[in-house]
């Protein structure tokens, strides 16, 4: 029973590996070709995972359960560096908000699994996990991607704050989560501070998304206001291009008349020399030069 329960700890622990990963490659624009930096990336965060998994089985004490944090921290850095072309401010705000839906994701399955260790506890917990992770990577790549990578390119300083915004609220659920004791040893007492919390991170990222919407679309608008402009700009100089091309024929087909005039006179008259003379002179004028 002991082992099993080691092999279920083991593959929850690559378990959120895997998850993080895929997280941050759902949102990131990847670098090219994508298949060589995933690779490098997957195989040092396995090496990493493998690593922090030894030195639980050898230690064996509360320190190395507090080494979670970070080494998840340091899959979701060695992911971002090896995978991602966004700036440094894209990448931790995916990683702070991919930890606070993390922690909630956790707060959930203890809510609803109040074991705390065994093999009764690890094999839903494993289920539960697989099965909201799935969800939120549906979310992920069917709603929030394609609004997403557009803020991505629309904004620029901005990012500072929305970055700073989801660390704060790292830092809030780690204070109310894991401060003084972590939350499952009294979440009776802190259940509702925990979900406030939780609720007020719907709230502001809602705000947040409506707010990003909101200047999308102006920008969108801005942008297609823009290209209409330089199009009736375009079309306006082609139709000036037109009415010059057609004064030109115009005034060519007036002179061209002229000239057959003057030649039917010179020949009706006989005076072919002149009639030679005259084209001469009209194929030396410098616009019917070579």
């Amino acid at each position: 029973m002991r082992a099993i329960y080691i092999v279920l700890f083991i593959l929850r622990i690559f378990q959120t590996a895997g998850c993080m990963m895929l997280f941050i490659l759902l949102l990131v624009d990847l670098k090219d070709p994508p298949q060589k930096p995933i690779k490098m990336a997957v195989l040092c965060c396995t090496g990493l995972v493998l690593a922090y998994i030894s030195y639980i089985i050898i230690v064996r004490s509360q320190w190395a359960e507090m080494m979670a944090v970070p080494v998840e921290l340091c899959v979701c850095l060695l992911t971002l560096y090896f995978c991602s072309k966004d700036k440094w401010q894209v990448g931790a705000f995916i990683t702070f908000s991919q930890f606070n839906i993390y922690m909630a994701i956790r707060f959930i399955i203890r809510l609803i699994i109040p074991l705390d260790s065994g093999v009764m506890y690890e094999l839903p917990n494993l289920f539960l996990r697989m099965l909201l992770y799935t969800l939120l990577f549906v979310f992920l790549y069917k709603v929030v991607r394609p609004h997403f990578r557009k803020l991505v390119k629309s904004l620029d300083k901005e990012w500072n704050l929305i970055a700073l915004t989801a660390f704060s609220f790292w830092l809030l659920e780690c204070s109310i989560q894991y401060l003084p004791r972590i939350y499952w040893k009294e979440y009776g007492d802190r259940w509702a501070l925990i979900l406030s919390s939780y609720l007020l991170f719907v709230v502001v990222y809602g705000l947040l998304f409506k707010s990003s919407s909101a200047f999308l679309e102006k920008y969108e608008r801005q942008e297609r206001e823009h290209i209409l402009t330089l199009q009736n700009k375009i079309w306006e100089e082609q139709i000036e291009a037109q009415k010059v091309a057609v004064s030109l024929a115009r005034r060519d087909r007036h002179d061209l008349r002229h000239h057959y005039d003057t030649l039917l006179a010179l020949v009706e008259s006989g005076r072919t020399a002149e009639v030679v003379s005259y084209l001469r002179t009209q194929t030396d004028q410098p616009e019917y030069a070579a």
